[in-house]
């Protein structure tokens, strides 16, 4: 039920909070570790997507959608030191590949199915 302008300042939020925090990741990961920093960043996200489901007010939905950019920006920045810190350096290429090859198709099968829901 929300009109193009609050679609475009959902994108807005969620890409500036990720941008904003992918700059301070490196110092949650020194601190943290990889692991845990992409543990909080998956927990932050699906605590985030399931309220995204559920809600339907415009400050709610921004709200929302910075923690989604949080916890987003901690799993794509967090792939590349994941690897490089539990994989062994013969197998990061194949790693990598896969990794970042999951991510698009996740992306692309949950939009899809995202899309199928609401009619539903």
């Amino acid at each position: 039920g929300q009109d193009e302008a609050v679609m475009g300042l959902f994108s807005a939020a969620q890409t500036l909070a990720m941008a904003a925090t992918g700059a301070l990741m490196g110092t949650l990961f020194g601190r943290l570790g990889s692991w845990r920093t992409m543990t909080g960043g998956l927990a932050l996200f699906a605590a985030a997507g399931f309220g995204l489901a559920l809600a339907s007010s415009t400050p709610l939905l921004l709200l929302l959608a910075v923690l989604t950019g949080v916890g987003v920006s901690s799993l794509f920045a967090g792939t590349m030191p994941a690897i490089m810190e539990w994989v062994s350096p013969d197998g990061r290429q194949l790693a990598s590949t896969v990794a970042f090859a999951l991510v698009g198709l996740s992306l692309t099968v949950g939009s899809l199915v995202g899309g199928f829901l609401p009619r539903l």
